[in-house]
C-alpha cells in the first residue's frame, strides 16, 4: 500500500546506491519512489513528487542519458508550481 514514508525510504536507498556507483539499483529504487508519489498524489503537483522526479533526473544525468536527465528536471519544476 503506497506511504509517502515507503516512497521517501525508496528515495534515500537510491541515493545511496548512486553514491557507491550502483547506479543501476538507485535508477530501480528512484522509479519505486516516483510511481509511489504518483500513486500518493494522483499524479498531481506535489514537492515530494517534484523532488523524487528531480532525484530521477538526477541518476539518468550520471548515466549519461542528459535528454532524459532534462527531461524529468523539467518535470520535477511542473510539480513545484
Amino acid at each position: 500500500r503506497p506511504h509517502p514514508d515507503i516512497a521517501s525510504t525508496y528515495g534515500a536507498l537510491s541515493f545511496t546506491y548512486m553514491q557507491s556507483g550502483q547506479y543501476i539499483r538507485g535508477l530501480g529504487n528512484c522509479r519505486l519512489s516516483v510511481d509511489m508519489f504518483k500513486k500518493i498524489h494522483r499524479n498531481r503537483p506535489h514537492p515530494d513528487l517534484g523532488e523524487s522526479l528531480m532525484n530521477l533526473g538526477s541518476v539518468y544525468l550520471r548515466l549519461g542519458q542528459h535528454k532524459r536527465a532534462i527531461r524529468y528536471y523539467q518535470r520535477s519544476l511542473e510539480m513545484f508550481k
